[in-house]
Parts: C-alpha cells; sequence; structure tokens
C-alpha cells in the first residue's frame, strides 16, 4: 500500500477495510506502530515502525527495504535471464489419443491382435 516515497496515503477506515480489520482493531495495530520499541535494533526513531503525515502514515525504515526489494528483483530477474537462455530439452512428451486407448482396450479384450494394433487401425 505504500507508494515509492513510503508513504501510506489512507484514512483509518480506508486502511482497516484494506486490511481486512475493523477500525478498532487497526487503530490498535497503529498505536502499536507508532509506539517507540525498546527491542528495536535499528535505533532510528526510538524504534517507531510508522509516522503519522498530512493524509497517511509513512513507513519510516522505508529506504532500508526499499533498497532490499530492489537488489532481490534484480537477483530474480538475472536469474530468470539465465534460465531462458539454457538450451531447451528437446525431447517432446507424447499422450495416447482417444482412438489409441480404444484400440489398446479392445486388445486386453481380445478383439485385436498385435498385427492390428501395429497398423493402428
Amino acid at each position: 500500500m505504500k507508494n515509492q516515497d513510503g508513504v501510506v496515503e489512507s484514512s483509518l477506515d480506508g486502511l482497516a477495510d484494506a486490511a481486512k480489520l475493523t477500525p478498532d482493531e487497526c487503530r490498535i495495530g497503529l498505536e502499536v506502530l507508532l509506539a517507540p520499541d525498546d527491542g528495536d535494533s535499528s535505533g532510528v526513531e526510538e524504534g517507531r515502525r510508522i509516522r503519522k503525515v498530512p493524509g497517511g502514515w509513512f513507513v519510516i525504515n522505508h529506504d532500508m527495504y526499499r533498497f532490499s526489494s530492489a537488489e532481490k528483483r534484480e537477483f530474480w530477474r538475472q536469474q530468470k535471464a539465465e534460465q531462458r537462455a539454457r538450451p531447451k530439452p528437446r525431447h517432446k512428451t507424447t499422450t495416447a489419443s482417444q482412438k489409441e486407448i480404444r484400440h489398446l482396450k479392445e486388445f486386453e479384450e481380445g478383439k485385436r491382435t498385435l498385427d492390428q494394433l501395429a497398423d493402428n487401425t
């Protein structure tokens, strides 16, 4: 939901609806994310995860996650390019046609001979 600048532009009700929460559940979650966190290891803004801004909330460590995501996207882009560059297998898998299946069943039931199967008539 955040934009490229790390801002979630939404009202409380809109955010709650998008998150499939009640407005009260969303409010409680926002209070946790807005509060200082003693166990935070980033040391940024006393461990707060978001900050209230006009029209929504700013994700405080947005830049840290954004660069992480860009690196991951580049890694997977490169992996996919290498996969596409590999030679494709030359064998094809085939399946029996309905006619072939019917002929095999007829052979099993004794209605067809091996010669008739070889001719596929």
